[in-house]
């Protein structure tokens, strides 16, 4: 922090020895003037050359001096501007006990606003201040101005020209106090951090999709390395995310399936970016079970694959639904013998064939005698 002493005691230092350096000019230059000339109205005409030369000597020094200094403060003040203006933060200057803030060009801008379009009173500031955030702000800032935080910092929404807002992350600093500890100095900057919020938030609301999913969702890196799982994926298989980091995908096979499907699906993927389908795989018990599955490219910015996601759902309870459908369409519950469905699907698929073919086809009709009158008597249900 910054005191009123640090610039002064440096100026005072250098004023002393000005004022010593002349005395001790003044005092030896006079007693070798009056050494070296005994005629009293020589000593005073040379006492007036020398006072000149001091003066000129001493004015030379000063103007070096002074714009020395100028020039090394205005290189630091265009460093500092270029600094500003290459990070695109805007900068605000408090003085403290008038209430008067400078708002920078980039900061009026950032917000949408024309230079001119935004006064120096501190409710320019605190107004635009998005309501829900304005009582931590204050607090914060408040904490700093009594000297319990070494900096003020926090995130808030503040409103912009056409009434959206933005997230700003909000620096400062005193660096100037009076002599009883109270703060009559802010500096600050204002840097625009919206798009890191929406990526945040993104991020928060991908891993709640990831979190809550009801399907299953395997991450492995470009070498097939699992890097992480959901739970849903644990309730399917039995395996823990502590079992499965850094493994392959390749545990979970139930053996079902060839080399050739497996290069096939990969040759997809390879292909198109994606592949989905049906699979066998095994839980950590030794139970199979199958899946619709649907592996998918990552790809990075420059093209490379950083990752593969793989989401699938464990069908096997409908695929075992779907047999005893189809079993009940096609076959009698009673005897199990193929019903006139099935008969009527087979004979549809064996004229085809011979159509395709050139062949003929040969249905032969044996009729039972005696079913027909047991049916209409005692229906078929007796029948069967």
């Amino acid at each position: 922090m910054f005191h009123l002493n640090k610039f002064c005691k440096p100026a005072i230092k250098i004023s002393v020895i000005y004022v010593i350096v002349g005395a001790i000019w003044i005092l030896a230059s006079d007693l070798a003037l009056t050494y070296l000339f005994s005629d009293k109205q020589k000593v005073i005409e040379l006492q007036t050359v020398k006072g000149w030369f001091y003066i000129f000597a001493t004015g030379a020094l000063l103007f070096w001096l002074v714009h020395r200094q100028m020039k090394l403060l205005q290189d630091s003040e265009e460093r500092w501007r270029f600094a500003l203006e290459g990070s695109g933060d805007g900068v605000w200057d408090w003085y403290v006990p008038t209430s008067k803030v400078w708002f920078s060009k980039q900061l009026k801008n950032m917000l949408g606003y024309a230079e001119n379009e935004i006064g120096t009173e501190l409710h320019e500031w605190s107004n635009r201040v998005h309501p829900d955030d304005i009582s931590s702000v204050m607090q914060d800032l408040q904490q700093h101005l009594e000297g319990h935080t070494p900096t003020y910092i926090n995130e808030h929404r503040i409103r912009c020209k056409d009434g959206s807002y933005k997230w700003i992350l909000d620096r400062g600093q005193v660096i100037t106090r009076d002599a009883t500890g109270k703060a009559i100095r802010v500096v600050g900057v204002h840097t625009d951090i919206t798009e890191r919020k929406q990526s945040e938030e993104k991020l928060k609301l991908a891993a709640t999709v990831f979190t809550h999913a009801r399907e299953g969702i395997i991450i492995t890196d470009p070498a097939h390395r699992i890097i992480e799982v959901n739970d849903t994926f644990s309730a399917i298989t039995g395996y823990s995310r502590d079992d499965v980091i850094g493994q392959n995908p390749r545990i979970l096979q139930s053996g079902r399936q060839s080399p050739e499907f497996y290069a096939s699906m990969w040759q997809a993927i390879t292909t198109f970016g994606y592949w989905t389908g049906e699979i066998w795989n095994k839980r950590k018990n030794g139970e199979d079970y199958i899946e619709i599955l649907t592996i998918s490219e990552i790809k990075d910015a420059t093209g490379e694959v950083c990752n593969y996601v793989a989401v699938f759902s464990d069908i096997t309870q409908i695929k075992s639904h779907q047999s005893q459908l189809e079993w009940m369409a096609n076959y009698d519950v009673l005897t199990s013998l193929p019903n006139r469905a099935l008969l009527a699907d087979r004979l549809k698929q064996s004229m085809m064939q011979c159509r395709r073919h050139s062949q003929s086809l040969a249905v032969v009709f044996l009729d039972l005698d005696g079913f027909k009158h047991i049916n209409d008597l005692h229906g078929h249900k007796v029948g069967d």
